[in-house]
């Protein structure tokens, strides 16, 4: 009772509105009416305002927290898909490190085989600067996939933070949804 009391107090009603009346009947028996306890009068529509106007804070609370849900997995998103362009942006700096880092040992090659009085232009020179060019390329195509599959990772997971964006607003919506249903529900068992 005192529950029913202070609810309907903060609704606006009277405790003495909901204060249990009881009445002596022909017999001599005695009758205790209490209005919120009868499931009618002032104390149930009381308490069907309060039950209404929590269920539209519950709908509103999880329509809200679907957006919000939905706003962060997007800036997860855009996030990831700055990553997957950055590998790209990476991928170039690496590669440009491997052609010079080539380009140094062949110049130091043909150096030392020149201050040797040795022809760069055929024989082993040759051949190993055509084996430094050529690991250049491997390291080259090795960097380019591997970014490759770096930048479609991040964009999977920026695909995958979408879908859970997503997610979270139809799960607010469809919690809205049911926190309303339930109410009507309730109200069409009360009659």
């Amino acid at each position: 009772m005192e529950l029913v009391t202070s609810l309907a107090t903060s609704v606006g009603l009277s405790s003495a509105a909901l204060a249990p009346t009881t009445f002596m009947g022909d017999g001599g028996w005695l009758t205790t009416v209490t209005p919120a306890a009868g499931g009618g009068g002032l104390g149930s529509a009381a308490l069907g305002t309060l039950q209404g106007g929590l269920t539209a804070a519950q709908m509103i609370a999880s329509i809200g927290a679907g957006i919000a849900g939905n706003s962060e997995q997007r800036i997860t998103a855009r996030m990831l898909e700055l990553d997957a362009t950055s590998e790209g942006l990476a991928s170039q700096a690496k590669a440009q490190e491997i052609r010079q880092r080539a380009l140094r040992q062949i110049a130091e090659q043909r150096v030392a085989f020149a201050g040797s009085g040795v022809d760069i232009s055929t024989g082993t020179p040759q051949a190993l600067a055509e084996a430094t060019e050529s690991e250049r390329d491997s390291l080259l195509g090795l960097e380019h996939e591997n970014a490759a599959i770096r930048a479609a990772r991040a964009r999977l997971q920026a695909a995958a933070a979408r879908s859970r964006g997503t997610a979270s607003l139809a799960t607010g919506v469809v919690n809205a949804a049911g926190a309303g249903a339930r109410y009507g529900i309730d109200i069409a068992k009360r009659g």
